[in-house]
């Protein structure tokens, strides 16, 4: 009669429990590009929490946020794949256990409640402005020119360009790093620079390229923009300068520490010879001077990959690359065969959509791939959020099992 009874208990187990976290005012926050934690906080009559499953109650939320859990520790980490001003609803899906303080029989529920949250980001900007909004420079020379938004913090998510008609085509070469514009000064013209925000708020600039022969001043300090640069073997690039006082000019010397490393031509422009570190330097005619690090790397001649991996339905896992030989700076790009069963994101999280089959290929900006097959499966053990039938068996089992150590 007694396991009668223990049984009778058991049977009654699908109670259900609601408790409540984070909530739609105040969501749990998580910045694009970052992880963090959340851990159930639901609570069990007289015992406590034994496993816990996170999922979206939209699938379509998994472009935003990623999700990787360990159930029977009772968290999930969060991977804010991309901002959004979207509230994301989770739900959290529990089972508990318990002795009765009465009958001394082992007691199991279950519950549910929602989580909110929220992948956050810089706010876009709503006004800009830009200094130097005019300058006079010698060919070589380059600019650094800031670009100024409002409100502080806010993302660098501006265009920018030159007014053609009245601009000299070609005067400045323009690279953009943030919310920085370095314009180098190529040859005599004059550049009217734009920048505009998706709000259609702009700032402008003029700025003027003359020869540097034609001005009698000398400068009091030349510098480069940065004091390493890196590039791939092969592969050019202008080294950026100034000196002061702005529009000064002189005869300028450029030589390398290592030629079988990197070459410098009279301009400032080096190429990456072979494999290694140098210094490229620069002397005026008055004698000042001025040194820059330049590493070059070679390019990745393998890729290695995880042959394969799985992915729990409705969440994410990082799939990461290895590229041979270290220090290779190729850039990679990701690609899913079948989107619909998982898909990859641009730093490697998969995220699974559906069950199935699907292969991940991964591409070196140098041609070089390698593939990963993915699986797209269910929680081995407990519940989740697509299938009820699969709850109420994991409940049964471990109902059964606890009767079992009790006999």
């Amino acid at each position: 009669m007694k396991h009668l009874r223990l049984f009778i208990a058991l049977i009654g187990i699908f109670i259900s429990i609601t408790a409540q976290s984070g909530t739609i005012s105040n969501p749990v926050k998580v910045k694009a590009g970052e992880t963090a934690t959340l851990r159930c906080t639901a609570s069990a009559p007289a015992g406590y929490i034994t496993h816990a499953f996170f999922s979206f109650t939209d699938p379509g939320d998994a472009e935003y946020l990623g999700i990787g859990y360990t159930s029977s520790d009772c968290f999930a980490t969060l991977y804010g794949l991309q901002a959004s001003s979207k509230i994301i609803k989770l739900e959290v899906s529990y089972s508990y256990s318990y002795r009765g303080s009465y009958d001394n029989n082992m007691h199991v529920g279950s519950g549910k409640y929602y989580e909110y949250v929220q992948v956050t980001g810089a706010p876009n900007p709503t006004k800009v402005s830009i200094s130097p909004t005019d300058a006079t420079v010698n060919i070589g020379e380059t600019i650094a020119v800031q670009v100024n938004l409002s409100p502080a913090g806010a993302a660098p998510n501006y265009s920018y360009g030159m007014v053609s008609g009245i601009s000299t085509y070609g005067a400045f070469d323009m690279k953009d790093e943030g919310t920085t514009i370095y314009l180098t000064a190529k040859k005599k013209g004059t550049l009217y620079m734009l920048v505009q925000l998706d709000n259609q708020e702009v700032a402008t600039g003029c700025y003027k390229v003359v020869d540097g022969t034609a001005s009698g001043t000398e400068p009091t300090s030349i510098s480069f923009a940065s004091d390493e640069v890196t590039i791939k073997e092969g592969d050019s690039q202008q080294l950026r300068y100034s000196m002061e006082p702005l529009g000064a000019s002189s005869q300028l010397t450029w030589t390398s520490s290592n030629e079988a490393v990197v070459s410098v031509n009279k301009n400032g422009t080096i190429t990456g010879v072979g494999s290694g570190v140098a210094l490229v330097n620069v002397s005026t005619a008055n004698g000042l001077t001025a040194s820059v690090k330049v590493t070059v790397a070679g390019a990745a001649t393998s890729i290695a990959l995880p042959e394969t991996a799985t992915v729990l339905l409705g969440y994410a896992r990082q799939l990461t690359a290895t590229l041979s030989p270290s220090g290779s700076i190729d850039t990679i790009s990701w690609k899913s065969s079948d989107t619909s069963v998982v898909t990859v994101s641009s730093s490697g999280y998969l995220t699974g959509i559906s069950e199935g089959e699907a292969t991940i290929t991964c591409t070196t900006s140098g041609g070089i791939s390698e593939e990963c097959h993915v699986s797209v499966k269910r929680p081995d053990e407990g519940f989740d959020h697509y299938n009820l039938e699969a709850r109420i068996a994991a409940l049964q089992k471990l109902a059964s099992t606890l009767l079992n150590n009790l006999k």
